[in-house]
C-alpha cells in the first residue's frame, strides 16, 4: 500500500475479530439472539453468574442451538393476513419436550 506493508502481531482471525466486534455492538439488543443461532452457539445464564432472577431462562435448553426453543412462532397477524397459512399446519413447533 501507499502507507507501506501492513503487519500484526495479533493472533485469530478476521473473522473471528468481526463477530467479537458484533457482539460487543449488539449486547443486550435483541438481534444478538439471531447470530447466537446461527453460530450454532447457545448460551448459559444462572444465578451465579450474575443474572438477575428475572432474566433466567428456566424450562429451556439455551445450550443447544438446534432446540426448537429457538424457534420463533409465526405471528398471529401473518395468519390474519394470509388465507394461505393454516395455523395448526403451518405454525413452527412450540416445544421439543424439554
Amino acid at each position: 500500500t501507499a502507507l507501506g506493508a501492513l503487519t500484526s502481531d495479533e493472533t485469530g482471525s478476521l473473522l473471528e475479530e468481526i463477530l467479537i466486534q458484533r457482539r460487543i455492538e449488539l449486547w443486550g439488543e435483541y438481534g444478538r439472539i439471531y447470530d447466537i443461532r446461527r453460530l450454532k452457539q447457545g448460551f448459559t445464564r444462572t444465578a451465579a453468574m450474575g443474572w438477575p432472577t428475572a432474566a433466567l431462562i428456566t424450562g429451556r435448553n439455551t445450550q443447544n442451538p438446534n432446540s426448537y426453543a429457538w424457534v420463533l412462532t409465526i405471528p398471529q397477524a401473518e395468519f390474519d393476513g394470509n388465507k394461505n397459512l393454516d395455523q395448526t399446519v403451518d405454525q413452527n413447533p412450540m416445544d421439543d419436550g424439554v
